[in-house]
């Protein structure tokens, strides 16, 4: 935890991050969009690989909007430079215009480094009241939400807080006796005898 919780690599200045691979369904114009309505500068990264009509598309709706200078896509990062911008990052914001129901690694990379999330993905829901901002895909929605992580230091380290209390609560042993719980529980009593 105090590796995970050292928030001295910070940026100087407010930044958000957007993790992992951008593409389409990623929503990556309505979170320049939100950004871009913030009252303070505030920069945008995102943090991956991306998509050439997903670059092109952000770049033309960050010039659009004003924003160009406060927006950077990375391309491939290796692991440290993924972890650089966990580092850096104030809050990281990961969302689905097409949602699966899947869970989202780079959510969890935040909550574990102690980084206050912004998210619509469906899974997240599922986490522990106060441990992640769950938004709808609406950019003014995301914007108040981002002014709140960002610019009030009460609720990002609420968040902090929780989504430590979360980790500490939800360890690889937990997760391994659920498993063995879920298993037991789709395995019929009379074949039991034959799979142990």
């Amino acid at each position: 935890p105090s590796v995970a919780f050292d928030r001295s690599h910070r940026a100087p200045t407010p930044l958000v991050v957007s993790l992992g691979f951008c593409a389409a369904r990623k929503a990556p114009e309505l979170i320049v969009d939100a950004v871009a309505r913030l009252p303070q500068p505030t920069r945008l990264v995102f943090a991956g690989s991306c998509t050439d009509d997903s670059r092109r598309r952000i770049e033309e709706r960050a010039t659009a909007l004003g924003v160009s200078d406060a927006v950077e896509l990375t391309g491939y990062l290796d692991d440290e430079g993924y972890r650089h911008w966990l580092q850096k990052a104030w809050c990281v914001v990961q969302l689905r215009a097409v949602d699966f129901g899947e869970s989202t690694g780079t959510v969890h990379d935040a909550m574990a480094a102690g980084i206050p999330v912004i998210t619509n993905i469906a899974s997240c829901r599922d986490l522990p009241d106060g441990t992640v901002v769950n938004v709808g895909l609406d950019a003014g929605e995301l914007a108040r939400r981002l002014e709140d992580v960002l610019f009030d230091p009460t609720t990002a380290s609420a968040l902090t807080r929780h989504a430590h209390e979360h980790a500490q609560s939800w360890t690889f042993t937990d997760v391994a006796r659920q498993l063995r719980v879920a298993i037991d529980g789709a395995i019929p009593a009379a074949s039991k005898s034959f799979v142990r």
